[in-house]
């Protein structure tokens, strides 16, 4: 006797999974362009094109999809950056090279900068890439003499806050890569460094990070340039 497979739960989660990257994607173009204090969920669900009963279904307040937004952002991020820098053999290159990309990243997508400086670094998340992987890149600095660093998490906070503010500045004004690379050398001369060694390390060429045409960035980036196209 011939059986037949019921599709529909495949169907529903897959239809949950897209309402959800939906939501995802509007949320964080809201938060980007209006500030956390300031996104209200019917602005998301206007910019997902979504019923109210379509945004609780998902999720139960502002917080949790913001929550959510940063936590799937961080792991790209953290994936995109620590696959480019994982064959550098030199861990003070490592830590510029990836920051460098980070501020790149930041260039390349405006409405990223926007994002992080509306929302802020927050050191609870366990997918940041601050707090995650640069104690890490930092202790084999130490290991290896590159760096000198007495507290490794303080200077953890020095980058983070460091970067913060080079990402806002970026979100509200035209940068140049020269300032990009005098905060780098900055940042690489607290670790440590002499001047002329973080010079050097900040002069570093990094290409353009080219994130996967299915990952958050790629996605809400598209979304974007839709609605900024003239109909």
């Amino acid at each position: 006797m011939k059986t037949t497979t019921d599709h529909r739960p495949r169907v529903n989660a897959e239809r949950r999974a897209r309402m959800r990257r939906r939501l995802i994607e509007a949320a964080m173009l809201v938060f980007a362009e209006k500030g956390i204090e300031r996104s209200l969920i019917d602005d998301v669900m206007t910019a997902a094109d979504v019923s109210r009963g379509g945004f609780y279904g998902h999720f139960r307040s502002m917080d949790e999809i913001l929550a959510a937004v940063g936590e799937e952002l961080g792991n790209e991020m953290v994936q995109l950056i620590e696959e480019r820098i994982a064959p550098i053999a030199d861990p003070a290159e490592r830590v510029a090279h990836g920051l460098l990309l980070y501020l790149r990243c930041t260039q390349t997508y405006p409405h990223l900068a926007r994002f992080v400086a509306a929302t802020g670094m927050h050191v609870d998340n366990p997918h940041n890439l601050t707090y995650k992987h640069l104690p890490l890149h930092i202790a084999a600095g130490n290991a290896s003499g590159r760096l000198r660093v007495h507290e490794p998490h303080v200077a953890v906070d020095l980058i983070a806050g460091t970067m913060f503010v080079a990402v806002s500045r970026a979100a509200i004004e035209d940068v140049q890569t020269s300032y990009h690379r005098a905060v780098i050398a900055s940042i690489m001369m607290g670790l440590g460094m002499t001047r002329a060694s973080a010079t050097k390390l900040s002069k570093l060429e990094v290409d353009d990070v080219l994130p996967p045409s299915d990952s958050l960035l790629m996605r809400s980036h598209m979304r974007q340039q839709l609605l900024l196209t003239p109909t």
